[in-house]
């Protein structure tokens, strides 16, 4: 795929790199990294993948796309961004071509009540005939059917403690909708997921909150 056509809607405030070669993979982890791969250097609480560039270039990156300008020198390919996360989130709706676009989602947040709420509404869509699928606490649905990913596992397995799955998984899982021809997704929305733009670039029909507390 063209990094061009990856960048599509990504908010660029310059690069030194053509945007015309093509790349292969997405990866936010330098452990990750695959051959002509995009690395995108995200600060997270902990730790910050800016400090981490020169592995991922050493394991096959081709180019960095960072939010941090102290990060990008003359002796990297790079890509400054508005906001990383939110680039992140869109690169990967644009590697499986926009899947959540035509899939009218309901996404349901709160503090309690999330996964009860989501259950409930999916089980009576289903009791509808209406081809639907869940992403929730509990696993990952389409039409009563767990999803595998790539790995093999299921993204339960991978992702157990994780209501909403990063952008890699999540749209991953909306392009499996889009192949089973699913009309409604109920997902729930964790404050987490909101808040690190993982939920950016999904086409969200109707969005629930249960209840907001401490």
């Amino acid at each position: 795929m063209k990094l061009i056509e990856l960048l599509e809607g990504v908010e660029i405030i310059k690069h030194n790199q053509s945007l015309d070669i093509n790349v292969e993979w997405i990866a936010n982890d330098h452990r990750n990294v695959r051959a002509n791969s995009v690395f995108v250097a995200i600060k997270g609480a902990k730790r910050d993948g800016n400090a981490y560039i020169t592995s991922a270039i050493d394991n096959g990156s081709v180019v960095v796309i960072t939010d941090d300008e102290e990060a990008c020198n003359k002796n990297i390919s790079y890509v400054l961004v508005e906001n990383a996360r939110k680039a992140i989130s869109k690169m990967w709706s644009n590697f499986y071509n926009n899947p959540s676009k035509g899939i009218k989602t309901v996404a349901i947040t709160g503090t309690n009540g999330k996964t009860s709420s989501a259950i409930f509404l999916y089980n009576i869509l289903r009791e509808a005939n209406i081809s639907c699928g869940l992403i929730s606490t509990i696993g990952c649905y389409i039409n009563d059917k767990e999803i595998i990913t790539q790995g093999g596992g299921t993204v339960s397995d991978i992702f157990s403690a994780m209501t909403t799955p990063d952008p890699q998984i999540l749209y991953y899982i909306y392009n499996k909708m889009k192949e089973n021809e699913v009309k409604i997704a109920v997902i729930e929305a964790s404050s987490h997921a909101l808040s690190q733009e993982r939920l950016a670039y999904v086409d969200i029909e109707i969005g629930a909150f249960t209840n907001l507390s401490r």
